[in-house]
């Protein structure tokens, strides 16, 4: 979640909400090194406060056959006896949650962020068809029932005004 959250530029906000993310340290030298995510480097170095970057200890122990990237995340929470974690990838979600870690991801974070009042309906489907264009993959069932499911929490929102 952290490259796409850093895509739509919305890190400033998780650090509002969530305060500090615990983040192996492999998983930021990607997200600042990776040519990859060039154009993200400066932007994710500007938020870096939002980050406790720690070394992952114990990666032998659990070898999960996921990415990198995840492994080290589901790893470092399981030391760290973490309650929550962001993680995108099906199968590091479910992995995740055998570990009894609480699972959310790029689109459960900006759910929260529209029910905290950090942005409106649109600006929430701005983001979310951002995610589509940078091959963020869903379904179109699962998409339009989200769109759905945003747009009454914006319409609960405005009512209680």
């Amino acid at each position: 979640p952290i490259i796409f959250l850093s895509k739509l530029k919305v890190l400033d906000l998780i650090e509002k909400e969530f305060k500090k993310i615990i983040l192996p340290k492999a998983v930021y030298n990607e997200l600042t090194k990776d040519k990859n995510y060039n154009q993200n480097i400066e932007y994710i170095k500007k938020c870096k406060e939002l980050f406790d970057i720690r070394k992952v200890h114990n990666l032998k122990k659990y070898d999960f056959e996921l990415h990198k990237g995840e492994n080290e995340a589901i790893v470092l929470a399981i030391n760290e006896n973490c309650s929550k974690i962001f993680l995108d990838d099906y199968k590091a979600r479910q992995i995740a949650k055998i570990h009894n870690l609480k699972v959310t991801g790029t689109i459960g974070i900006l759910v929260r962020l529209l029910k905290k009042g950090y942005f409106d309906y649109d600006k929430f489907e701005k983001h979310f068809q951002e995610l589509i264009s940078y091959d963020f993959r869903i379904d179109i069932k699962t998409y339009n029932y989200i769109l759905s499911y945003a747009k009454n929490i914006y319409k609960n929102l405005i009512n209680k005004q």
